[in-house]
């Protein structure tokens, strides 16, 4: 059953009751992360030149803050023009929580070979208590709200159908009703458990308890025919350090 929690205004990714003195409370599993790990410098998606911090801002520099695996671009193909860069995206993960949880399951393995691997995403994804967040930045004016829904549409309805979560996508789409869609508009998808949790520019728009829905939009980006094989690529290099450190 989908659980649906209500919009809201609260600024960034917040749990469901909690926030201690005005500032968001740590999302990251900070049980399974590494005392004083370093966190990695900014990293510049270099097709659109942006620029993605190395952790994620709200709890940068706590331990157990998650941090960037990897970025890349989508880009389409528009008719009597070159490619054109439709959004920059970068995965966020608890460095922590990928060693404990992956580590084991890939001891002896190369990083050059695993970064390719795709039992490393789908690990990743089957591990709900690895939280992930998914930062997309719009680099193109022409990218509008109708648009960007109707491409993420297509690769969710046939898995959400044939789970019987029509409903999921229903309400995962009444999120976007009130973004004016622009360049450099920043959403961002956060899973933690069976949770995904959606922001347009810092501002939570809600958040639905669907395990399908989750694992089928991080697919979309780190499954077997990803939107962006860029990203994947980046994505899969920074998975693999992580994983074999």
């Amino acid at each position: 059953m989908t659980k649906v929690v209500a919009r809201g205004s609260c600024r960034l990714l917040l749990p469901e009751q909690e926030q201690r003195r005005g500032r968001p409370v740590l999302l990251a599993s900070i049980g399974a992360s590494m005392l004083g790990a370093t966190a990695p410098p900014p990293l510049t998606e270099q097709r659109t030149g942006v620029s993605f911090p190395g952790e994620l801002e709200y709890c940068a520099g706590h331990d157990g803050c998650p941090i960037i695996a990897g970025a890349g671009a989508r880009t389409k193909k528009i008719a009597g023009l070159k490619s054109l860069d439709i959004y920059a995206l970068a995965l966020f993960v608890d460095q922590g929580a990928v060693r404990s949880s992956l580590g084991g399951m890939f001891s002896g393995t190369d990083a050059a070979s695993l970064a390719q691997d795709q039992r490393l995403f789908d690990e990743l994804l089957r591990h709900e208590d690895i939280e992930k967040t998914l930062h997309i930045v719009i680099t193109s004016g022409v990218v509008k709200q109708k648009a960007f829904l109707s491409a993420l549409e297509e690769r969710l309805k046939p898995r959400l159908q044939a789970a019987g979560q029509l409903a999921a996508l229903d309400t995962f789409k009444r999120q976007f009703d009130d973004a004016a869609f622009r360049k450099g508009l920043e959403i961002t998808f956060t899973a933690q458990g069976d949770k995904l949790t959606t922001t347009i520019d810092s501002m939570q728009v809600g958040a639905i308890a669907s395990p399908e829905l989750t694992r089928t939009l991080l697919d979309v980006y780190l499954g077997a025919d990803p939107a962006s094989k860029g990203a994947k690529e980046s994505i899969g290099h920074g998975l693999a350090s992580m994983v074999l450190a």
